[in-house]
């Protein structure tokens, strides 16, 4: 952003006006202060936030693609956000994660698993390949659907282990063993018809 000084130009005295303008300031730093910095950074961090629960208001109302698109608006503002401090990096990390674990939900309800895949490398990258129990989850569902079935398994093993106990993945674990189970019953019935 270049700085603009506002001037007041004075007319020859016979015409008896004045009149404002706004001229260029050539200077070598364009860059902005660190209290501009910050008040940018606050600006879009409560635009993300508002994104943020217009996409949580649309789930309530099973408006997927809706809500997908705006936490899509709100990451992407995000990522591109300069941060100033440790407080902001850890406020924009806490909202991008948040964001991205929404966004992998809509991405499964709009049945885009590749999508989800993407969403969780990225989700992986922001908390150094320890994401939580309910994005392994989304990650799992993503991965069944693609017949992946052994890496989907495999999430929801490790979303176990990070939530144990958790009847869910439990019967998310077993569902898929017994489908693994009947493919490899089906693999060893065509092998042994082939022969």
């Amino acid at each position: 952003m270049r700085p603009y000084k506002q001037v007041v130009l004075k007319l020859p005295k016979h015409s008896g006006a004045t009149t404002l303008g706004l001229f260029h300031m050539d200077v070598d730093d364009y860059s902005l202060s660190p209290d501009e910095d910050a008040d940018i950074f606050y600006v879009i961090n409560r635009r993300a936030v508002t994104l943020f629960q217009q996409g949580r208001s649309w789930m309530r109302r099973f408006r997927y693609y809706s809500a997908g698109n705006a936490f899509m608006k709100a990451i992407n503002s995000m990522k591109n956000c300069r941060v100033c401090s440790f407080e902001q990096e850890c406020q924009r990390t806490d909202l991008l994660i948040a964001l991205l674990e929404n966004l992998m939900v809509c991405f499964n309800k709009i049945r885009r698993s590749k999508c989800v895949c993407t969403a969780m490398k990225d989700l992986r990258l922001l908390t150094k390949n320890n994401p939580s129990w309910w994005a392994l989850c989304q990650e799992g569902r993503a991965l069944e659907a693609l017949g992946k079935y052994y890496p989907a398994r495999l999430s929801y093993t490790k979303a176990l282990k990070k939530k144990p106990g958790e009847q869910s993945i439990k019967e998310e674990i077993t569902r898929i063993s017994k489908r693994i189970g009947d493919l490899e019953g089906t693999k060893q019935m065509l092998s042994q018809l082939s022969i």
